[in-house]
């Protein structure tokens, strides 16, 4: 049985062409300690979504989400290789782009993503905190 099939582009509809461009998100290159340059990417709403759903009840360990699925999934390219870095799509996938980064990869990952969220650092943060108890209060 053979199909014959033929695909017609659509003219733009004057609502689609006033719509503001997408861009991709923005990448970033770091450099873990054994020399690999990671580029790193946020994905996508949709794509984060779908990664939720494909991880699912291991996805209700925030921990695990945090500190190893998501870091994973960021990671677009090695060395500039994109086609060894798909972007995960089944939990075997997860697993291997876990293995792939390892501890010094991800560890550059995290280090890029917690410097992204305070770029003053933590120590400076902690100390501005009203959490941390003042040095020159007594106990009790």
């Amino acid at each position: 049985m053979n199909a014959k099939v033929t695909i017609k582009e659509a003219a733009a509809s004057p609502a689609a062409a006033a719509r503001p461009a997408v861009s991709e998100p923005e990448s970033v290159v770091v450099t873990d300690s054994t020399g690999r340059r990671l580029t790193i990417r946020q994905p996508n709403f949709l794509d984060e979504s779908r990664l939720v759903r494909t991880m699912g009840e291991a996805a209700l360990n925030a921990a695990y989400m945090t500190m190893y699925v998501m870091p994973a999934a960021m990671v677009v390219a090695i060395d500039g290789e994109e086609d060894m870095c798909p972007f995960p799509i089944t939990e075997r996938m997860v697993e291997v782009a876990i293995q792939r980064l390892g501890r010094h990869g991800m560890a550059a990952v995290m280090k890029h993503i917690t410097e992204s969220v305070n770029p003053q650092g933590d120590a400076d943060a902690i100390k501005k905190s009203d959490a941390t108890p003042a040095s020159d209060r007594q106990p009790g």
